[in-house]
């Protein structure tokens, strides 16, 4: 497999999707409404759906297998429900392979594993988008309910992992509803950043296209964020040659005003040119330690500073941003350090001394002397 640079454009690619919700929620039904779908029924649910496609009713893993020729001709493979997939086929078929595995519940997670993401690959390869039925799964933390797809164990954890869209199926004032947003409780993942989005009704010209519509919106995100990256890397090693030429506040205001069409994460490099153009502190507000160590510091000895703006000159600015800032910090780790010291020696001064036991007796009269 060839190496994909920083700058390639990713090529556009099979989605996987995973719907869940409450039983009768029309998970299914939306599901047919994705581009040339096949159902692989392990549920025995394709007959209740609104309208009625190409449907493979299997029996075992094995005969899913030996039916993966005729996948070819369509582009939306739909897994209903994922649980009697992997949770029934999968791990009898496993099973009967080694029957070891009957007894050791983790290898036949593991094997169940590869072979789920060997299945996955190879209608990916064929070019087939993935969606997969789960049905709602409520479990308590405390006072908080989460909702995720039901599958057992290590299944989960693979669907989701592998998923690029994650969307359940709610029912809002009577309308349904999806959404792929995570929140504390419900499992989500946004890919394509789609908003909580009102299912149309089984009736409306929209339905027949809407999850189609949903995989293109997908499909088109992940591209449309790799060629902002490809633009990015280009305009970040371009700015990155003009930081090594700033002399003047000029072309600094320029490659500052350049830097705002970056992603803020690209921002950091030239963080520091922003910094240096910003006034220095008033050397009067500044407190004595900070002082201090401006004046012994070697790296700004030499420094040329303009003592009515308290601005360094165009020269001397870059090199003395990042010592300026290295000496506020310190100057304040002192200060902090010396407060406790000096609130001690305040009190020490203000409070008056108990007068020693021998000091109140040599004030006391002795007997026999003249008052």
């Amino acid at each position: 497999m060839p190496i994909i640079k920083k700058d390639d454009v990713t090529p556009e690619r099979p989605v996987i999707i995973v719907l869940y919700g409450q039983p009768g929620s029309g998970k299914t039904s939306l599901a047919t409404t994705a581009d040339k779908p096949l159902i692989l029924d392990c549920d025995r649910g394709y007959d209740r759906a609104v309208q009625r496609v190409d449907t493979l009713c299997a029996n075992t893993w094995q005969e899913v297998l030996d039916s993966i020729p005729a996948f070819k001709d369509y582009k939306t493979i739909v897994g209903d429900t994922a649980k009697s997939m992997l949770d029934d086929f999968l791990s009898e078929y496993v099973c009967q392979k080694n029957y070891k595995l009957r007894t050791n519940t983790l290898k036949r997670y593991g094997q169940m594993g590869d072979e789920f993401k060997a299945f996955v690959g190879t209608l990916r390869s064929n070019g087939s988008d993935l969606i997969f039925i789960c049905h709602d799964k409520e479990t308590s933390e405390g006072d908080v309910t989460k909702h995720s797809p039901d599958c057992t164990g290590q299944s989960k954890d693979l669907l989701l992992r592998i998923a690029d869209q994650v969307g359940y199926i709610s029912m809002i004032n009577g309308k349904r509803h999806i959404s792929f947003e995570p929140t504390d409780n419900y499992i989500g993942k946004n890919v394509a950043q789609i908003p909580l989005t009102e299912i149309p009704d089984a009736i409306s010209p929209e339905f027949s296209t809407f999850m189609a519509d949903i995989i293109k919106k997908v499909k088109q995100s992940i591209q449309s964020k790799s060629e902002a990256q490809r633009k990015a890397n280009e305009l970040i090693t371009k700015l990155r040659g003009e930081l090594a030429k700033v002399e003047d506040d000029e072309s600094a205001a320029k490659l500052l005003a350049d830097c705002k069409e970056l992603p803020q994460i690209m921002k950091q490099p030239f963080k520091s040119c922003q910094m240096a153009t910003t006034p220095l502190p008033n050397r009067t507000s500044l407190n004595f330690p900070v002082i201090g160590m401006l004046r012994r510091c070697p790296s700004t000895a030499n420094t040329p500073i303009c003592t009515k703006t308290g601005r360094t000159t165009q020269a001397g600015r870059m090199s003395f941003q990042t010592s300026r800032c290295n000496m506020t910090r310190a100057g304040s780790r002192m200060l902090t350090r010396w407060k406790p010291a000096l609130r001690a020696i305040k009190q020490r001064k203000t409070l008056s001394r108990k007068p020693s036991v021998n000091a109140s007796l040599r004030r006391m009269p002795r007997s026999g002397s003249k008052v």
